[in-house]
């Protein structure tokens, strides 16, 4: 039960913390940068190649590891949240030096994965061992759609009124 109450807990957390995040400043990057990641990340930058009409295109990290040279003179976004991915972090060492630059999407800017790359932009979380990642995955794809010049606006406290009053009525 303490699980269930704890999910409950962050689905209903998520409203204020992605309307603070939207308002961040985060880097936008160019067309054509490859989005890596594996589990929830990669359905996040699933997400935003689709929402690009493709012009971000997301490999799923043993990809670009097994063939690096598709990074050639490309920015790479590698997201992890928690940056301990370790098929991640093999891709962010595969493709240095033949990526423009690597960028590390994470949680945790003193990840492994935050220090193989060129760069991190930190998605404001504190994961918890053996919950779902609702919040991380909703953030995730936040600066996905920012970084990507894809994000509009939202009304992020509507979702939850409208989950309340389903679960009410």
């Amino acid at each position: 039960m303490a699980l269930i109450q704890s999910f409950s807990d962050e689905v209903h957390r998520q409203p204020r913390a992605l309307s603070v995040y939207s308002g961040s400043r985060l880097p936008t990057l160019p067309e054509g940068t490859i989005l890596v990641g594996a589990g929830d990340s990669y359905a996040a930058a699933l997400a935003a190649f689709y929402m690009t009409g493709g012009k971000f295109p997301a490999f799923d990290p043993y990809y670009l590891a097994t063939f690096p040279d598709a990074a050639s003179g490309r920015e790479v976004v590698i997201v992890s949240a928690s940056g301990r991915t370790s098929s991640n972090r093999l891709a962010a060492e595969r493709v240095k030096g033949i990526a423009s630059r690597t960028t590390a999407l994470t949680g945790d800017g003193k990840s492994r994965l935050a220090s193989v790359t060129d760069r991190t932009v930190r998605i404001p979380l504190t994961l918890e061992p053996r919950m779902p990642g609702a919040l991380s995955f909703s953030l995730t794809l936040l600066a996905l759609l920012k970084m990507t010049g894809t994000w509009g606006s939202c009304d992020f406290k509507r979702s939850t009124t409208e989950l309340d009053e389903t679960r009410m009525g």
